[in-house]
């Protein structure tokens, strides 16, 4: 890292070479066990990895850079990303994939369902596109035997149902999606099973790695059989037409917001076409049109967009008969 380290002042306000600080290589030279070690940093297990940074939203700071001067370089702790992200495997996807993103899901035993001795029934994959469905319950209140529950154990289980809420909430709204659901293993887990149990004796780390296997035996029976799949199976060209189906479903209803945008101002409001064609003394003045045709690319880009979106709204709806739960599009930051 030292020796990929980026040149002082590559970033504003550069670390003064007197503090001992370096600035972070470039995401290409940054070696992959920086992050695995930052993802391993769970709270009180295993310490936070420090990095140092400036807050430029500091006055002191803003006159210090003003003066050409090292701002106030202040802790930055980076710890394990399932704290508020546990199963992101929507990030390694396209709209429509030309190759698989699998996912292994930790989750506990469901009520009516005890550990098997064949390790392969203790994982649980879609078969069919009616699969897997169901939303998943967090249930604290009761004993899932019948048994009492303290009024002690039932606060505790309430705070723990917070905190799961809190870290998995985005996960439990893609788990059942179409096209998520469907190359997703669930690996089953006891308590004294994964999770905190740092000791766990060769026997239960055994049988969970054969669970494991058993996962991935699933996931390549479905995608990469032995011979061609049922008709109402889970395949490879099930799951890119599935995805190919919500896609077209959600970009229709995105260009129509998009249309009427572009062509349904409010009142008073200036037309989209007026603001891209504004001249270079014509406010607003951020993020400006570069050089090189770019006003007219973007012109004639949204004219065919809307009238993309104009054909959609006149023509069969696509999204009759798409995959439900429908999945939104939204213009998000890039994490």
């Amino acid at each position: 890292m030292e020796a990929k380290a980026r040149e002082l002042g590559a970033l504003d306000g550069g670390p003064d070479p007197r503090s001992g600080l370096l600035p972070l290589p470039a995401p290409a030279d940054l070696p992959v066990v920086v992050g695995a070690r930052m993802s391993l940093s769970y709270p009180i297990l295993i310490s936070a990895v420090p990095l140092y940074a400036c807050d430029f939203s500091r006055p002191a700071n803003q006159e210090a850079k003003a003066r050409g001067e090292p701002p106030a370089y202040e802790h930055c702790w980076f710890s394990d990303g399932g704290i508020c992200l546990n199963f992101p495997v929507y990030l390694f996807d396209q709209p429509v994939p030309r190759w698989p993103a699998f996912g292994i899901n930790l989750r506990p035993f469901p009520p009516d369902l005890s550990r098997s001795r064949a390790e392969a029934d203790n994982v649980f994959m879609p078969s069919t596109n009616r699969d897997g469905i169901l939303e998943r319950w967090q249930r604290f209140d009761r004993d899932p035997h019948g048994g009492a529950v303290a009024d002690s154990a039932r606060l505790a289980g309430f705070f723990g149902a917070i905190f799961d809420a809190m870290q998995n909430w985005h996960d439990n709204t893609y788990l059942p999606a179409p096209g998520y659901r469907d190359r997703i293993a669930h690996v089953c887990q006891a308590d004294d099973e994964g999770g905190m149990n740092l000791e766990m004796p060769p026997d239960v780390i055994a049988a969970l790695a054969e669970r494991g296997r058993a996962a991935g035996q699933k996931l390549c029976a479905l995608y990469a059989p032995p011979s061609p799949p049922a008709p109402d199976a889970l395949s490879w060209d099930n799951h890119r037409w599935v995805r190919y189906r919500s896609t077209l479903a959600v970009l229709a209803e995105f260009l129509q917001a998009f249309r009427a945008g572009v062509e349904c101002p409010e009142p008073g409001d200036r037309p989209m076409v007026e603001l891209i064609r504004r001249g270079p003394d014509d406010p607003p003045n951020g993020y400006r049109w570069a050089p090189g045709g770019q006003q007219q690319t973007a012109e004639e880009a949204t004219a065919r967009l809307v009238e993309c979106a104009r054909g959609l709204a006149e023509g069969a709806d696509v999204a009759a008969g798409a995959p439900r739960p429908a999945p939104v599009l939204r213009i998000m930051p890039r994490v």
